[in-house]
Parts: C-alpha cells; structure tokens; sequence
C-alpha cells in the first residue's frame, strides 16, 4: 500500500510518522500534537496543519546575514505557511516533488 511505503520512508528519513484509527477525526486531532502536523486520507486528500507556535519561533529567530544559507532556510520555513496553501489540489497526495 502506498501509505505504508510513504510512512515507512519518512520515517527513515527521520520524521515523526503516527498511525491513528480510520477517521479524519483521529487524523485531525492527531496532526494538532505537532509543530507542522501533515496528514492524509484514505481518499488520497492530505491536510498540512501549522502552529501559531512554530510561526512564532521562526519568525523571532535570528540567522547571521553572512550565513547565507541558513538565512535561506529560514526564510523556507517562515513561508511554510503559504507553501501548505499552494499545494496541488489535482495531486492525490500532500507530498509532490518531495526532495531531501
């Protein structure tokens, strides 16, 4: 099943992967327990919920300008946010053009 294959290479590359019983309900309330909470349905639709708490910290931290690629991460992670709001809504997962 392509879920199993997806839970079981995130978890390889070192993300946090929780299996709750069939509902969104159980998803949805699950996702809410982490900083970046991204979940999928059985009907390939996914949902990418983030905290006001992660926005909070990524935005107050503070990156040296002569590092320029941890001021590109940070900026990656501050727009995070309208990231979850572009995704493909014809894809039938969350997770397109997934690159590490």
């Amino acid at each position: 099943m392509l879920s199993n294959i997806l839970a079981e290479y995130l978890t390889k590359a070192g993300l946090n992967v929780q299996c709750v019983p069939t509902g969104v309900k159980h998803l949805h309330r699950a996702a809410h327990h982490f900083d970046v909470g991204i979940y999928f349905e059985a009907n390939g639709h996914g949902t990418v919920l983030i905290s006001e708490n992660f926005q909070r910290v990524v935005a107050a931290h503070t990156v040296d300008k002569l590092d320029s690629a941890k001021v590109h991460a940070r900026t990656q992670l501050a727009m995070l946010h309208l990231l979850a709001n572009q995704v493909d809504i014809t894809a039938d997962k969350c997770v397109t053009n997934y690159r590490q």
